[in-house]
C-alpha cells in the first residue's frame, strides 16, 4: 500500500527517490565520505545549546526540524533534517544536495517537501514538521492552492498531508532550529550528504 501510494503520489522521478531511502529495519548508519561522523564531532558545542533550545514534542510524537541554505552563485540547495522524540533523542538526521534550484524560497520548499517524504517512509504515527521559514510553512498549513513559483513543491506536499492525518506543521525561529541549519551549512561547503537512522529494531 505504502509503494502504490507513494508511486501514485509523485513524480516518476521523485517517486523513485523516496523509494530508495533505506528502510528502517535494515539501516543503522549510511555515511558518504565520513561527513556523519565529523559534522557531529565538530557541532558538540552547539549541540549543547541546540538541546538547551529545543522543546520536545508531547508523548510519542515525533518532531521532525528541516532547514534549507541556498548557494545563489551556483543554484543549488543543502537540506538540514533532524528528527526527535519526546526525550530529545535524535532519530534521524540527513542532509543532502540539490542542483539547479531556482532561489532561496525554492531551497526552503524542497527541504520541507524531503522532511514529509522522510515521515511517510519511517511510519511514524504523528509528526510534527517545524521549519524557520514562516511563508512555507504557512503555505503548507494553508489548504488553498498555491499559484506561486513553489506551487509545484507545496502541491505535492497537500497530496500527501490530504491522504495522512497525522502531519502537522509548525513555524519555529531560527534560535530553535540551529541544528537542522548547521547540517545543511556543512553539506553545502563540503558538497557531501549523509543519512544517520536510530535503529530499533534489535
Amino acid at each position: 500500500m505504502k509503494l502504490e501510494l507513494i508511486v501514485n503520489t509523485f513524480s516518476k522521478g521523485n517517486a523513485e527517490k523516496i523509494l530508495r531511502i533505506p528502510p528502517l529495519s535494515n539501516i543503522l548508519l549510511c555515511a558518504l565520505g565520513h561527513l556523519g561522523r565529523q559534522m557531529l564531532e565538530s557541532m558538540k558545542g552547539k549541540l549543547a545549546l541546540e538541546l538547551i533550545k529545543w522543546s520536545g514534542p508531547p508523548g510519542s510524537i515525533v518532531k521532525i526540524n528541516f532547514d534549507g541554505v541556498y548557494d545563489g552563485c551556483h543554484y543549488k540547495l543543502a537540506s538540514g533534517i533532524v528528527s526527535k522524540n519526546a526525550e530529545g533523542i535524535a532519530l534521524l538526521s540527513y542532509s543532502e544536495t540539490q542542483k539547479e534550484v531556482p532561489s532561496a524560497f525554492a531551497a526552503e520548499a524542497l527541504a520541507c517537501r524531503k522532511v514529509v517524504q522522510i515521515g511517510i517512509e519511517m511510519q511514524w504515527l504523528k509528526i510534527i514538521i517545524e521549519g524557520d521559514s514562516l511563508a512555507i510553512i504557512k503555505k503548507c498549513q494553508s489548504k488553498s492552492q498555491d499559484r506561486s513559483q513553489v506551487g509545484e513543491y507545496i502541491h505535492d506536499i497537500h497530496k500527501i498531508i490530504d491522504k495522512f492525518n497525522n502531519i502537522v506543521f509548525k513555524y519555529t525561529p531560527r534560535s530553535e532550529n540551529g541544528l537542522a541549519y548547521i547540517l545543511a551549512t556543512k553539506s553545502l561547503k563540503k558538497t557531501e550528504e549523509f543519512y544517520l537512522l536510530k535503529n530499533f529494531s534489535g
